[in-house]
């Protein structure tokens, strides 16, 4: 080889180095700025907003027996649904509101619907009653 070439290998082996000392320098040994963190923002309260105010029964919300009995005036048959047998099977859909899925549309199923009705103490006449065949 020629003098020129040995002096252009040289060269780039001095640069690879001195590259290579820069990358491990940068990664490993370079001083760390710390991030900076977001800053913290509290909530603060809004002034057209108030708290509640404690009610009868100490701010608790309404007693038990009182979420019960609305319940059981709402939903009269809410112990016995959803429901079903061979013909239909009925749930609740909303206060006073049953879906009743008839396996057939006919009257003597919708009158097995009301007599199930009638024996859980419940008169059909209270509620609204959606029919749906599949």
């Amino acid at each position: 080889m020629n003098r020129k070439t040995l002096n252009l290998f040289a060269l780039i082996f001095i640069l690879a180095f001195l590259a290579t000392i820069l990358v491990v320098w940068q990664l490993f040994l370079a001083p760390r700025q710390a991030k900076p963190s977001p800053p913290t923002i509290l909530p603060t309260p809004s002034p057209a907003v108030s708290s509640p105010t404690p009610t009868e029964t100490g701010g608790r919300g309404d007693p038990l027996e009182k979420l019960t009995i609305d319940l059981s005036q709402e939903f009269p048959l809410l112990d016995f649904t959803p429901y079903q047998e061979i013909d239909f099977s009925l749930e609740y859909a909303g206060p006073r509101f049953l879906k009743v899925t008839l396996k057939q549309d006919t009257p003597q199923i919708k009158e097995k619907v009301f007599n199930w009705i009638k024996e859980k103490g419940v008169d059909p006449q209270t509620h609204e009653i959606k029919w749906v065949t599949p």
